[in-house]
Parts: C-alpha cells; structure tokens; sequence
C-alpha cells in the first residue's frame, strides 16, 4: 500500500478507476506487526499474533492460551489509515489456530484530463482469513487462506477480489531462531473483466536471542513481487521484564531505505506497543494493543528439542542456579516469564540470579515486579528491605 501512495502522489492525473486496475493489492505485503515495524520490518524473533500476517508458523510460537491483538495507524502523514486485529488460540500443545483481519484506506485528489481538481478519491482494501500452525519439535509450520477485497472510486466501486494463500516454516535450536515463508499465492485478483496478478512475497529469516543481555537480534530478507526487494534488521532490549526498547532498519539495499524505533510497556496481561517509522513520502505512526489470557499447558522453547512444562522449566531453572551457572539460569528463567508472565517465582528467581551475579539495582527490579504479582510473599519482603538498604 505504501507503493500505491507512492505512486498517487508521483502521478496525480490517474484516474480513481486506473488506479484500482493497477493496485493489486499490494497492502498484503504491509505488516500488520507494530513490535515487527519497530524492528525494522523483520518477522522473525519475538511474540507476535500480529506477526503472523507475515508468516503463519510464528503462531506455533504463542505461549498464552489466547491472545487478542489489534492496531491502528496513520501512514505518510495521514496519506493513509490502517487497521488490524488477530487472534490466536492454542488449542493442544503442537497446534495453535487464530483469525486476522486487515483494512487499508487511502484518500487522495483525483485529477481530470485538464490537470483540474475533480474531488478527492478514496480506496479501501480489506483481508481477512484464517491460519493454522503446528510444531514437530523443534520445526513449526503454518498456512494462512484468505479473502481479498478492494473498493474505490466516488460510487465505490467493486475491485478486485478473490482468495489467497501464506505458508510458512520456522525452526529454533538454542537461541537460534530461522523462519521462512512465502506469501500471496493464489489466482489472480478479479472484477468486471479486470485481472490483476497477486503481489507474491518471499521472506527468509534469522535472530538470536541473548539471554544474558536481555538482548534479541535479527536480519530479514524480503523478496516483493511489488517495489524494490531488500534486507531488514533489527534489535530488541528489554531491560526489564515487561519493557522493551526496538530500533531497525528496512529496504537496505533497494534504495529506499526506512529507520524505525518502538516501545512496549506490559501491564499484568495487557501489553501496549508503539512504533514510528521513517519514509520519503511522510512519518508512520502505528498503535496496537495485545491482550492474552492464560498460560499454555507446555513452552515453545528453543533450546532443547523436546516441549518442556511449566513446573519443570522452573525446576530446571532453580538447579541452575543453585549450581552456579547464572547466565543459564536467566536464559530459562525469562522463558518461564515469557510463557506465564504471572509467575512471580520466576520473576524472584530472576532477581535471585542477577543478585548473585553483582547487579543489585537489577535484582531490587525483579523483586518488586514478584511482589506486584504476589504482594503475601513475606519472605521476600523481608530480604527485599535488607538489600535495599
């Protein structure tokens, strides 16, 4: 869509009906992800259901039992307004299932032959559909079909429409994560004697996570069937549990190159996310809200290929630390957080190991985040005065 906008603003004498032949939906290939805009447009990495707009194995990852997610923004200054809303639901601990939606409105002045005002033009075009993902160890794999529509004109007239399909691979080992996926595959677009092609997209992608740092890393190539195909990278630091700092970049290599920062703030089981993008046609604000409920009964982690409960993450945790090994600790501990983020054991268990390895303003953060959750818990009461002292 942002290709669409680009080419209304070069060329303003195009009529409303010529620019709905030449569409082609290309808003498919806008992510519906405002962590994933933050982190320059990569995908891959981090917990999402918006994310499965770009490749439906990342539902495999869901760690609540259901996550809402929706959001808004104002594209190139108010060029164009946006709309997205997914669900996500796990339904056994190999298969999740969900449902996105999109909406794409573009507003702009159309333009007679005589180069004269002639009122203004607005296209909307909506998605919609359904996605399923499962894992087999340590691979996921995902499909997503959909329906697409677009309107425009001063009548609003009917575009092109019909159905699409995504599919998708992705694939953890340790702190590794790689995923894959193609999308838009389908016939072409039809309406009234218009044919219009699909805008295919190819994604490949790889992060890493370092526990430690509470740092996630991540480069994404994207092959676009619409503009220029280019590489995306990005970073993500949270350096507290229920914050998160992004920056990125996008369309390195194509020549429009796109810089991108945002911020989470998680609040019990709601989580509020915001990203600015940068763009020659105009700045992109994007909103969104995620809503969850529920832990799943076993983690989708990454670092052992076998599912692993709850219980028995945290078990695993405590032995490392009682054995020393902290960094590791911490890597499974953040994973309990990520998969229940209402345990406050883990959480005490965190500010536990960061204590022991020197980080005492860290530890006092953890401890108090436990105690919100948990405020009858006495024993660290006591030991969270001590230490502050």
């Amino acid at each position: 869509m942002r290709l669409v906008a680009a080419g209304v603003l070069a060329l303003g004498a195009v009529s409303a009906a010529r620019v709905l032949a030449g569409a082609g939906a290309p808003f498919l290939n806008s992510g519906l992800s405002v962590r994933q805009a933050g982190m320059g447009d990569v995908s891959v990495g981090g917990d999402d259901v918006l994310r499965v707009w770009s490749n439906p194995a990342l539902l495999a990852s869901q760690r609540a039992r259901a996550v809402i997610g929706l959001n808004g923004s104002s594209l190139f200054d108010g060029i164009q307004q946006t709309f997205g809303a997914g669900l996500g639901w796990r339904a056994s601990s190999r298969l999740a299932v969900g449902a996105l939606f999109s909406a794409y409105t573009v507003g702009f002045p159309e333009i007679d032959d005589a180069g004269a005002p002639a009122g203004d033009v607005t296209q909307r075009s909506v998605a919609g559909g359904i996605v399923a993902a499962s894992r087999w160890r340590w691979l996921a794999g995902g499909a997503t079909i959909k329906y697409v529509s677009e309107t425009g004109g001063e009548r609003e007239a009917p575009g092109p429409s019909g159905f699409a399909a995504d599919i998708g691979l992705a694939s953890g080992w340790r702190d590794w994560t790689m995923a894959v996926a193609a999308r838009n595959l389908g016939a072409p677009l039809r309406a009234s004697g218009m044919t219009v092609s699909l805008p295919s997209e190819q994604r490949v992608g790889l992060a890493r996570g370092f526990p430690s740092w509470k740092l996630l890393a991540a480069v994404e190539y994207v092959n676009s069937r619409v503009g220029a195909s280019g590489a995306g990278a990005g970073a993500e630091w949270r350096p507290f549990g229920p914050t998160a700092v992004r920056l990125g970049a996008s369309g390195l290599g194509s020549g429009v190159m796109r810089f991108s920062c945002g911020l989470s703030a998680v609040f019990r089981t709601v989580g509020i996310d915001y990203a600015f993008v940068t763009h020659p046609l105009g700045f992109t604000h994007r909103f969104s809200v995620m809503l969850g409920w529920g832990a799943a009964e076993t983690a989708p982690q990454v670092y052992e290929a076998r599912e692993i409960t709850e219980g028995e993450l945290y078990d695993s945790s405590s032995k490392l630390y009682a054995a020393g090994r902290y960094n590791d600790a911490i890597r499974q501990a953040s994973e309990l957080t990520r998969l229940n983020p209402r345990n406050w054991q883990a959480w005490q268990l965190l500010g536990n190991c960061v204590f022991a390895k020197g980080d005492r303003e860290g530890a006092l953060q953890y401890y108090r985040y436990s105690l919100t959750i948990n405020p009858e818990n006495q024993q660290l009461k006591n030991w969270l005065e001590q230490i502050a002292k």
